[in-house]
């Protein structure tokens, strides 16, 4: 067995994360266990009498909401009691208020099963931007084990949160240091494996970019030969303004990308949701961008059917190929990802597909290869398809496709499509969730010099008004070795596609 370790980091990153386990859960759940779809090992570990998540979850103490240590899977309560207090006199004991359940972990109790057909007559209302989520952790339908949670001191008065590439990197280690993350968490986990293949790791750039960046280096110094697939969620950042926060937000997320050359095997940012154009969720009409457990939801929809190959059961990629093959042509670790869903018989492929990790249009960029995930597709939309991806073969893009069952759907997950939209679900039986048809795809193009080339040019500009590199933890020489390395980085995805050299890069 081959087995993975995720690790989930900020915010945002345990939104997507949340709905990608939920999604695992239903596999687990209806899969037929003679000849499972999904091999559920590689992502979960095995305990009695369930399965748990092989993840760790970085976030700010009060983001977790009622998930703590003390009541994760296996776990007793870790609650001082008067037992264990040495101090004879007189002692006055204060409780913070325990949070209380959700609205949508209190109706999983009262019924075996919710599907999200059901979800707004059961009361539940999940559906359009589900109002009573206040926590990621509100809607996770898994148990996770106590050495999963990491929970994080939140911000002191006057602390930077959010940009800060310095003070990230002291989070590490002062938590490293005061919680031993690496040996009481990680390497348990590592030791568990039969043969542990690499890190699956998301997360928050602005919030956890510097923090992240420090786990890798410290995680890489042991573990140098296994693979890394990282997904950054990138910061909303409006490049027009050169106030500190903003130059803090570029150049922490600029350190971030460079460094993940060095530490990761395929790299697949995400563009922050608020900088989507209109027309990425125009056909859903109950999606509104601004509610982070929405787009959490599509966002995971297509990182876990782009990633599904290093978990199917039969033809499964281990992460090293995965990532291999996903990156040939490209010049450096950073891929992108596009996807659109539901994939409807009117689909215009050419025109609708959805970068999530370029600010340009698929439409104005150059690709060289792409990975495609298609799932559920009737054999209207097949055809369409096949046709669409043949004229792309012959104008030289390297194309492979791998075919699986529609996306189901968890009664966690929310209803942004219409009943109209769902297809004929992978799993029967009348508990059995719905499903939807997607296509995600991984591919190198040029549209990732536009990133590299925005960085660059906002740096050289911020530098230019006399903005002071000292702010930002940097000397003057590293700023421009850094400016030089992202213009290095754009001049690389700048290069011409020759299809006289079949398929290869100039």
């Amino acid at each position: 067995m081959t087995e993975i370790l995720y690790i989930q980091a900020g915010s945002q990153a345990n939104y997507i994360g949340t709905h990608f386990w939920n999604t695992q859960e239903t596999y687990l759940a209806f899969d037929d266990p003679e000849d499972p779809y999904i091999q559920h090992d590689v992502s979960f570990t095995e305990g009695s009498p369930t399965y748990c998540p092989r993840a760790i979850l970085f976030d700010r103490k009060s983001n977790f909401g009622s998930l703590t240590r003390s009541n994760a899977f296996g776990n007793e309560d870790l609650d001082i009691t008067k037992s264990d207090i040495l101090w004879s006199g007189h002692v006055h004991e204060y409780r913070q208020e325990a949070i209380s359940k959700s609205k949508y972990h209190a109706k999983l109790e009262e019924t075996d099963e919710l599907r999200v057909t059901d979800m707004d007559v059961e009361g539940a209302h999940l559906h359009q931007g589900g109002h009573e989520i206040r926590y990621w952790s509100d809607f996770s339908r898994v148990y996770y084990r106590p050495k999963s949670i990491q929970p994080l001191p939140d911000p002191m008065y006057g602390e930077i949160e959010r940009g800060d590439w310095r003070g990230g990197h002291e989070l590490f280690h002062r938590s490293n240091e005061d919680t031993s993350i690496m040996d009481e968490s990680v390497r348990p986990f590592l030791e568990e494996c039969d043969f542990f293949q690499g890190l699956h790791v998301l997360n928050d750039v602005e919030t956890f970019g510097g923090f992240t960046d420090a786990f890798l280096t410290t995680f890489r110094d042991d573990f140098s030969k296994a693979s890394s697939l990282v997904i950054p969620i990138l910061s909303s950042i409006e490049y027009g303004s050169y106030d500190a926060q903003v130059a803090m937000s570029v150049f922490n997320e600029a350190l971030y990308l460079r460094s993940l050359r060095e530490l990761s095997s395929m790299v697949l940012p995400i563009q922050n949701p608020s900088t989507w154009p209109s027309y990425s969720w125009s056909n859903l009409s109950n999606l509104d961008k601004q509610k982070n457990y929405q787009t959490s939801a599509f966002i995971s929809t297509h990182l876990e059917t782009s990633t599904l190959p290093v978990r199917q059961n039969r033809s499964r990629l281990d992460l090293s190929s995965f990532c291999t093959q996903a990156r040939r042509y490209g010049v450096d670790v950073v891929c992108g990802i596009s996807g659109y869903a539901p994939v409807m018989p009117s689909i215009a492929f050419d025109r609708q597909l959805f970068s999530f990790s370029d600010r340009a249009s698929l439409t104005d960029t150059q690709q060289w290869s792409c990975m495609d995930v298609i799932r559920g597709f009737s054999p209207l939309v097949l055809s369409k398809y096949e046709q669409w991806r043949s004229e792309h073969m012959q104008k030289g893009v390297s194309v492979s496709t791998i075919n699986a069952p529609a996306h189901p759907l968890p009664s966690s997950y929310p209803a942004i499509f219409r009943e109209s939209d769902f297809v004929d679900p992978p799993y029967k039986g009348k508990d059995a969730p719905p499903a939807v048809s997607v296509i995600s795809s991984i591919y190198t193009g040029s549209g990732t010099a536009k990133m590299f080339s925005t960085y660059a040019q906002f740096l050289q500009t911020a530098q230019r008004s006399g903005f002071s590199c000292s702010s930002v933890g940097l000397e003057t020489d590293e700023v421009r070795e850094l400016i030089d390395d992202l213009w290095a980085l754009h001049d690389g995805y700048s290069v011409a596609y020759d299809d006289d050299l079949d398929g290869e890069v100039e």
